[in-house]
């Protein structure tokens, strides 16, 4: 359901170089998928430390999936 919404040449969506409206598109599809979702951001200023928040937001992840027992994933 999300690959249409990637624009030509795009390899994947990502949500700081979406106009708003594109982001607000992103959100209706991903609310209308059926399954469990875990989005996890950061707010604060574009800076040059956006490993650090890649990390940070990993961080937070992992804590979420641990407190709602998800310990692997299913790959078929």
């Amino acid at each position: 359901m999300l690959r249409p919404l990637r624009l030509q040449g795009q390899i994947k969506l990502h949500w700081t170089d979406e106009r708003s409206s594109r982001r607000r598109k992103i959100v209706e599809t991903f609310s209308a998928i059926d399954s469990m979702q875990a989005i996890i951001t950061h707010r604060s200023e574009a800076s040059r430390k956006t490993e650090r928040y890649r990390r940070k937001c990993l961080e937070q992840l992992y804590f979420k999936l641990s407190q709602m027992q998800v310990h692997h994933s299913l790959q078929g």
